[in-house]
């Protein structure tokens, strides 16, 4: 029995009459009229009698004896069976039809509801796998039946849908992030630009100051407080603390004492560090790249574009392996029928 075709395919069920102890010389059968043979009713559980063809051969040779091979007489009869396809259209065929449509309803919930389009299609791939590879009244074959097939491609239909919502997802999230960290760096880099013009300010003020006598003294005499740490800590912390309304004339008066060139070299250095930080990571990130694409400038059009395509091209694809698929089965692929013989 050959179940390329099932449950599609057709059958032959052979009928031998025939004597063990009798041989042509003493036993030849012959049916009574051409077709003395009829059924009350063709049908069966699973197959449809078509066709009965009747015959005698008088000249099968078959068995082996003392004095040689004998020739026997046998009469026989072939049932051509048909087997009736109600049972897996109900149990099989139609339930994953409609699952696959389901998948399809996938396209037409918002892009931005993930647990509703993520559960709808697994749900849909676990119901066709439990179906189609689960259930009862399929023959254990090694090798693929026409119904095998068929659970494939709807499975296959079915897995598509939901990996196109998994690469949507995908470069949603991955575009969102990638123009989170460009803002995040424009906004490092525009700080970057304030603090330098901020420290290009500081530098020209402390130019501008006029020498008073303080400073005068600390020319001519060194830093009256070198020796003195404990003085040295009171006004750094004295230039810590110094609120709102200090003027900037004070502040520059209370901080000369300091080497500026070292504190602003030091601040510069940060700076610095940050800036290459931030080329680096602009780089890593190979951003310009990315800018250039239709997906990143337009990434809402984009994929509302894919899901607009996906309502289209998913139903025409499976419409068209289901053409494909019923014409083979049907008409191309031919049952292998094979008569038993002694």
């Amino acid at each position: 029995m050959h179940l390329l075709k099932f449950p599609l395919d057709s059958q032959i069920c052979p009928l031998w009459i025939g004597s063990y102890g009798y041989n042509t010389r003493d036993l030849i059968y012959k049916w009574r009229e051409p077709s003395s043979v009829s059924l009350d009713d063709n049908n069966t559980a699973q197959f449809l009698i078509t066709k009965m063809e009747q015959g005698v051969v008088n000249n099968l040779t078959s068995r082996l004896i003392e004095s040689g091979f004998r020739n026997d007489s046998v009469a026989f009869l072939h049932f051509h069976l048909e087997r009736q396809t109600g049972f897996f259209l109900l149990q099989f065929y139609f339930p994953l039809l409609i699952i696959v449509m389901c998948s399809w309803v996938e396209f037409w919930i918002v892009k931005t509801d993930v647990p509703a389009r993520c559960g709808l299609g697994i749900t849909t791939v676990l119901s066709v796998t439990k179906i189609g590879f689960g259930g009862k009244g399929k023959p254990q074959v090694g090798y693929p039946t026409a119904l095998d097939i068929y659970v494939i491609i709807c499975l296959g239909s079915v897995f598509a849908a939901l990996c196109e919502f998994a690469i949507m997802n995908f470069i949603s999230v991955t575009m969102n992030r990638i123009k989170t960290q460009k803002e995040e760096l424009k906004k490092a880099k525009e700080a970057i630009d304030k603090a330098e013009q901020e420290l290009e300010k500081i530098d020209g003020k402390r130019d501008n100051i006029e020498d008073t006598d303080e400073v005068k003294i600390i020319e001519d005499n060194g830093n009256p407080f070198e020796d003195d740490p404990n003085e040295i800590m009171q006004r750094r912390k004295s230039i810590e603390t110094m609120d709102a309304s200090t003027t900037t004339d004070d502040f520059y008066k209370r901080a000369r004492v300091f080497d500026f060139n070292e504190e602003m070299n030091k601040v510069k250095d940060q700076l610095l560090r940050a800036w290459e930080h931030s080329k680096a990571t602009l780089a890593k990130l190979k951003i310009k790249p990315v800018e250039q694409m239709y997906i990143y400038t337009n990434t809402e059009e984009a994929l509302d574009y894919i899901d607009d395509c996906s309502k289209f091209y998913f139903p025409a694809a499976y419409m068209l392996m289901m053409t494909v698929y019923w014409t083979c089965y049907l008409y191309i692929i031919q049952d292998k029928l094979e008569m038993d013989t002694f």
